[in-house]
């Protein structure tokens, strides 16, 4: 196998590889299952997914966002679009409403917003895995042109986010814990969990549950001015 064909592998170029070559490369590699379903998705051995356009999200599934406060929440398509979020969401980490509508994308968020960086412990880390969970899901997708926007805008705005996306790491969903150190009330841990609503399989609703008294106490805190 050559150098070239790697490459086309990666660019999502139809190479005809079959499944007994894929997952022969897989096993030489060592892959994870995160980057062997990413491989296998490259190489189109997974069917293609097609992102669906922006759903009508009745009352049902906002209201079940706003019930889970004090836990920030929120609601998103494939590329991290936002659809709805709460109010500890909005308090805790940043406001999506008052940024510009084509930059209400939760990787947009935590990539350039200031506050999200300066309140986010580890960013630089935080960040490095959701660009790879991005890749994972954008692969899903190959070609898809809100995918392709939202890379190439990153890509233009943020040197990090250049670096990174060179790298071609991918990164699955694992529950773990973050810290965001809020200026008003100091910091707050987490553990984030991702959920998908069966009426509409292609969201995701990630939950960042308190991970502990202190932190509800300080989220509760927020949420009462």
């Amino acid at each position: 196998m050559s150098v070239t064909w790697y490459t086309w592998l990666e660019q999502g170029r139809d190479i005809h590889a079959t499944p007994q070559v894929i997952e022969a490369l897989a096993r030489a590699l060592q892959l994870d299952d995160s980057e062997h379903s990413y491989l296998r998705r490259l190489a189109g051995v997974i069917p293609k997914a097609i992102q669906p356009r922006r759903p009508q999200v009745g009352d049902s599934l906002v209201n079940l966002v706003d019930s889970l406060l004090p836990n920030p929440a929120q609601l998103m398509l494939p590329a991290t679009d936002l659809i709805t979020w709460n109010r500890a969401y909005a308090r805790i980490f940043v406001d999506p409403s008052i940024l510009p509508e084509e930059d209400r994308n939760a990787l947009w968020i935590q990539a350039m917003c200031p506050e999200v960086r300066h309140r986010l412990v580890n960013w630089e880390g935080e960040t490095q895995i959701a660009v790879g969970r991005f890749r994972a899901e954008a692969a899903k997708y190959p070609g898809d042109p809100h995918f392709g926007r939202i890379i190439g805008r990153l890509t233009n705005d943020s040197d990090f986010f250049r670096d990174i996306w060179g790298r071609h790491e991918v990164q699955g969903f694992e529950d773990r814990v973050k810290t965001i150190e809020h200026p008003d009330v100091g910091a707050i841990r987490v553990s984030v969990v991702k959920l998908r609503p069966l009426e509409h399989p292609h969201l995701m609703l990630l939950v960042h549950m308190l991970d502990d008294d202190e932190s509800r106490a300080r989220a509760n805190r927020l949420l009462a001015h």
